[in-house]
């Protein structure tokens, strides 16, 4: 018996953290003024700065983009692999993915699959229920959203 071809693990990317929530943009100045400017200061922002700061809204608003049903099916049923799990009927097990899509609605891709590795890369014998899965994700999460927030509400100022 011959093992599939492999291919090389992907170039590692930086898990985000609650402090860098967003790792493709965590040392730009865009991110910076974004934290630090208040909808009051923005009028004494320059007009660099202020274009700075439109070019930090896309990768913000992407980070918080929800992953696709076919993303979530994909991370959970790799992760499934690497637990015993029950004999499904492929209707049980199109119900089960379908309940997993469901409760991980609204998280990104990358917080999904950095969960499911982190998991993996635990002490767990047992496969995650999705609150168990996600919970270290959540605080990031959390940042995310107060970014996009933050963003959105600096940007209707400085358009304004």
């Amino acid at each position: 018996m011959s093992l599939p071809a492999l291919s090389d693990p992907p170039s590692p990317t930086p898990f985000p953290t609650n402090d860098e929530p967003i790792p493709l943009i965590a040392e730009t100045l865009g991110l910076t003024l974004l934290r630090k400017t208040t909808p009051l200061g923005v009028d004494q922002l320059t007009p660099e700065d202020a274009q700075l700061l439109r070019e930090t809204l896309p990768p913000v608003l992407a980070a918080l983009s929800p992953a696709t049903t076919a993303q979530i099916a994909t991370i959970v049923e790799r992760l499934a692999m690497h637990y015993p799990q029950l004999k499904r009927t492929p209707d049980e097990q199109r119900l089960w993915v379908q309940d997993w899509i469901e409760d991980l609605h609204g998280f990104p891709a990358d917080l999904v699959s950095e969960a499911a590795q982190l998991w993996r890369n635990s002490d767990a014998e047992r496969f995650p229920t999705p609150g168990q899965l996600m919970a270290p994700v959540r605080p990031i999460m959390a940042h995310r959203e107060a970014l996009g927030r933050r963003a959105r509400l600096l940007m209707a100022e400085i358009c304004s």
